[in-house]
């Protein structure tokens, strides 16, 4: 596991929708960044539940939301 991953990372990680999505409407931020740089979407982004529904959407939103993270300047991104 990651250092400074949120739940959201963690949960994304387990790939479950239904948390997933509550954390969102709990006002859980997509746009966290983990000590690598990376964003929940990243490790969520294959799981097929999520295929075309509103939290991929939401998870995918926050990749995009600059300003966010520990230190952009020397972020680094997924391969």
């Amino acid at each position: 596991m990651r250092r400074r991953a949120t739940r959201l990372h963690r949960v994304a990680m387990r790939r479950n929708a239904a948390v997933i999505r509550t954390l969102l409407d709990a006002g859980a931020d997509a746009a966290a960044r983990d000590d690598d740089g990376i964003t929940p979407w990243y490790y969520a982004q294959d799981n097929k539940a999520l295929k075309g529904s509103d939290v991929r959407w939401r998870l995918n939103e926050g990749r995009f939301e600059w300003g966010h993270g520990p230190d952009l300047g020397k972020q680094r991104f997924p391969r």
